[in-house]
């Protein structure tokens, strides 16, 4: 009986908490009252801290001149309660980067608690949802291919080594940049006249384009490796159900980008191609 009564006064007890928090969530999401999103998440399985690290390392410069903010669970300090700052870290969230691989898919901790509020915030918030493709996995039985990719799943990070490892860490990175440069939420966005979704036209001095200059532009589109055209769809912003899936024949994003882009509420030839100029300019 007494096992009984502690149980029960436990059960109720968990049940005061959640209710408390079901309350303060509903207080935060009130007009006025919403948590700002101005941070970078990146959700990854501790298999896979390695990779976390690789790419710590990679954006380091830009966390030194401020041009975005980052958080992942290394910055929990010892004795904090840890599940309540990830959910805060959550809702904060501008950006989330999944560094996806066979172990990150098997979490359940990430299947149940970090995804679902991440997924539901790029739905209702227009939170961007960027994936880094760490090694060879069954992504494509999940919703989190439905999202924009970074690198090629066909050539995950494990994959490469040496250079061309970094080369691969450069332009994820280079990636992470420009989502931020186009969140209007993002802290250190560099742009945030450039909004996600249709926008108005460009002049039409802007839309003059030659028939030879399209045709090149197409050339040097489809000439891309896979991971610096989905920088530059981050760059150029089109929406995100304008573009196929990372899966499809690079022909086919490249030829959805171009009749965006030429479209009513595209950005015009000429913008992607100065975001192309800036994308393969030496640094």
């Amino acid at each position: 009986m007494l096992e009984e009564i502690g149980d029960s006064q436990t059960i109720r007890a968990g049940a005061d908490k959640i209710e408390a928090g079901l309350a303060e969530l509903q207080k935060m999401t009130e007009p006025g009252l919403r948590v700002v999103r101005d941070q970078v998440f990146i959700s990854y399985s501790h298999q896979d801290r390695e990779w976390l690290e690789r790419l710590q390392v990679m954006l380091k410069p830009l966390l030194r001149k401020d041009a975005l903010r980052i958080w992942d669970d290394s910055q929990i300090r010892p004795g904090a309660e840890w599940r309540q700052d990830i959910e805060n870290a959550l809702a904060s969230a501008a950006i989330a980067v999944l560094l996806v691989s066979p172990h990150f898919l098997a979490s359940d901790f990430i299947a149940e608690h970090e995804l679902p509020p991440l997924l539901e915030a790029a739905k209702r918030e227009g939170v961007k949802i960027l994936w880094v493709a760490v090694s060879y996995c069954l992504v494509e039985e999940t919703e989190i291919e439905l999202y924009q990719a970074v690198n090629g799943p066909a050539k995950p990070l494990s994959s490469f080594s040496g250079a061309e490892l970094d080369r691969e860490l450069l332009q994820i990175a280079k990636a992470i940049k420009a989502a931020v440069q186009t969140s209007p939420q993002a802290v250190g966005a560099a742009d945030s006249s450039r909004q996600p979704g249709p926008v108005s036209s460009p002049p039409q001095a802007a839309m003059s384009f030659s028939r030879a200059e399209r045709l090149n532009l197409i050339q040097q589109l489809n000439a891309l490796p896979g991971a610096q055209f989905n920088t530059l769809l981050l760059m150029v912003n089109p929406p995100p159900s304008v573009i196929p899936a990372p899966s499809a024949a690079l022909s086919d994003r490249v030829f959805a980008l171009i009749t965006w882009a030429e479209g009513t509420g595209g950005c015009g030839l000429p913008q992607v191609k100065q975001d192309l100029e800036d994308l393969i300019r030496p640094q």
